[in-house]
């Protein structure tokens, strides 16, 4: 009967890992996402730049600089959650690899 109830315990954990883990990578998508999105927004308003510059409209330049300033800031926030995320993963599977073995011993 102990062992019976540490096997459901165990079983128990490892769902709740499991679930936290399809969070975390749904929650990775959607991060992927927008980074690729906000590099695209940097190479367009890059382009834009480019062409303002040539032709010398300054403050449109200006302009589209702090654009590319808030996507490069936004692509950095975005890479921080990503490695937040995988260090999370990693953790989740350590514990997943501790209860396996704790039932197994």
């Amino acid at each position: 009967a102990l062992f019976a109830q540490s096997v459901h315990r165990a079983v128990q954990q490892v769902e709740a890992v499991r679930s936290q883990q399809k969070m975390m990578m749904e929650e990775r998508f959607v991060s992927l996402a927008k980074e690729r999105l906000a590099t695209q927004q940097i190479q367009q308003t890059e382009t834009q730049l480019q062409v303002a510059v040539e032709n010398e409209d300054y403050e449109l330049a200006d302009q589209l600089g702090q654009i590319i300033e808030a996507h490069n800031r936004e692509k950095a926030e975005v890479a921080s959650v990503l490695q937040s995320i995988a260090d999370g993963l990693l953790h989740l599977e350590s514990q997943k690899a501790l209860v396996v073995r704790g039932v197994a011993t």
